[in-house]
């Protein structure tokens, strides 16, 4: 399973992440950290997709956080998309 996501990501922004299809359901979770070393983040939420290969995320952390998506299958496969760091967004979103 392979997972990706689009080159840049913005605070307060719809980003969208794309996998390999498996075998569903999914599951998204989504870590940050400021240095790339430690997690300072995890949304807390594992968002479960039934049957698609897609799904999007509304960008709900600080500018230069780095972001990592991780992806399950249901049988344990686990996808990483490459860590990116969050760009600038609207004014006062956050």
């Amino acid at each position: 399973m392979r997972a990706d996501n689009q080159d840049e990501l913005h605070q307060c922004t719809p980003s969208q992440f794309s996998w390999t299809p498996t075998t569903g359901p999914y599951y998204l979770s989504i870590t940050t950290s400021n240095n790339g070393l430690q997690p300072q983040y995890n949304s807390g939420e594992t968002v479960v997709v039934p049957h698609a290969s897609s799904a999007s995320w509304i960008v709900d952390v600080e500018e230069g956080s780095l972001v990592t998506v991780e992806v399950k299958d249901s049988k344990g496969q686990v996808a990483e998309t490459v860590v990116r760091t969050v760009m600038s967004g609207p004014e006062h979103c956050l």
